[in-house]
């Protein structure tokens, strides 16, 4: 049987679920969360609308700064192959089974070694060849992750906004006020 997530106080929270990808910790976007708002302390609903939004920003930004990685390693066989391909007899069709079993098979490793090293490559070098062969799809990551960074400064600008202006509301709430009062002891309370 399996257990319910104990009701939200947020009614935001309770309308406006945040989808996170299958791969993403639903207990560690909680605790994320439950830090963000406990440094933000919003204190009426819209700030806590502004600080749900600034923690589903952030989390994106963070969410697209992991895929570079594997971008990379999704790369990295036919980064492999592209390098080792030389080194074969029969057109690459030796080196392409080489590639696919480096990472899986220990056996395989010191063999491609040796064949990058005939070439004055290490496996330094199939990083960079990973990088090389998907440097568009980087470049276009990279332009997300900028815009979601972004984002988040934006939304937080505008809570910081928002704050100060319901801070000078309430200033000149309580002036006049304090002007009716003065007004009011000066004619005597009438």
């Amino acid at each position: 049987m399996s257990r319910k997530p104990p009701p939200s106080d947020d009614l935001f929270d309770q309308v406006f679920k945040t989808v996170l990808l299958h791969s993403e910790s639903p207990r560690k976007f909680r605790a994320f969360r439950a830090e963000i708002f406990a440094e933000i302390h919003p204190r009426t609903p819209i700030e806590r609308v502004l600080t749900r939004q600034i923690v589903n920003a952030i989390w994106e930004s963070e969410r697209l700064q992991s895929l570079a990685a594997g971008i990379i390693n999704n790369a990295k066989v036919a980064a492999l192959q592209n390098l080792i391909e030389p080194t074969s007899q029969i057109g690459g069709l030796d080196t392409d089974l080489l590639a696919k079993s480096f990472y899986s098979d220990d056996g395989v490793r010191p063999l491609v070694l040796e064949r990058l090293a005939q070439l004055g490559l290490s496996e330094a070098d199939v990083e960079t060849e990973a990088y090389r062969l998907r440097a568009e799809e980087l470049q276009s990551l990279n332009r997300l992750v900028v815009s979601a960074q972004s984002n988040w400064i934006k939304k937080l600008r505008a809570l910081q906004a928002y704050r100060a202006q319901a801070s000078l509301l309430t200033r000149s709430e309580d002036e006049i006020r304090a002007r009716e009062i003065e007004g009011t002891e000066s004619t005597g309370g009438a």
